[in-house]
């Protein structure tokens, strides 16, 4: 309406998510420490709020096992409830067993992990808040839907890649299921790496 009016302009209704610089700071000051400078970030993120919205833990752990032997690569591994931390740690004590390295980040308050997401090159995880805030500072993301749409709910637009499970029931919203074993495996390491690399490469 006041685009309308005369004089009148449009008003965004969304844009980029703001970071503060004190936030921005001390990440740069972490990271700093670890000489990480030159190398390509990849934040991972396992939770999210549905059982039925998790891809499996081992499909994680492989898929870290490999981001890890690419050149120049760090992994970090955020986690926001005691379940994501226990998963978090499998998924680190795994990549550590098969000669690789990652970092639990602590948990943190929301700006400041927007300030990590932000310093990423790229966020991976399932339909969970993470995901949005990465796209919300502009960081490319991949994202894995199981029970929920990934065209209604994943980031859109250049730079975000959306992965649905190919399970004929897929999209189904329950929170509880059945298939829950099966479908939490449908989504292949093989498929969630291509996207990856077509993203840092």
């Amino acid at each position: 309406m006041r685009a309308a009016l005369p004089g009148g302009n449009s008003v965004d209704l969304c844009g980029p998510l703001h970071v503060a610089d004190e936030h921005k700071e001390q990440i740069d000051h972490y990271m700093d420490q670890l000489d990480w400078d030159n190398h390509t970030l990849i934040v991972l993120h396992y939770g999210t709020t549905w059982h039925t919205k998790l891809w499996h833990l081992s499909m994680w752990q492989q898929l870290a096992a490999k981001l890890i032997q690419r050149p120049e690569t760090s992994l970090v591994l955020t986690w926001g409830s005691s379940d994501e931390l226990d998963a978090a740690e499998k998924i680190r004590d795994y990549v550590d067993h098969v000669n690789g390295e990652v970092l639990i980040w602590p948990r943190v308050s929301l700006p400041e992990l927007a300030a990590l997401l932000a310093r990423a090159d790229l966020v991976v995880g399932c339909d969970t808040g993470p995901v949005h805030i990465a796209a919300a500072v502009g960081t490319p993301t991949v994202s894995i839907y199981r029970a929920t749409d990934a065209l209604r709910n994943g980031p859109e637009g250049e730079g975000h890649t959306r992965l649905q499970t190919p399970m004929p029931c897929a999209k189904c919203l329950r929170k509880q299921c059945e298939y829950d074993a099966q479908c939490s495996t449908s989504i292949r390491v093989a498929d969630v790496l291509d996207s990856i690399k077509k993203i840092i490469d």
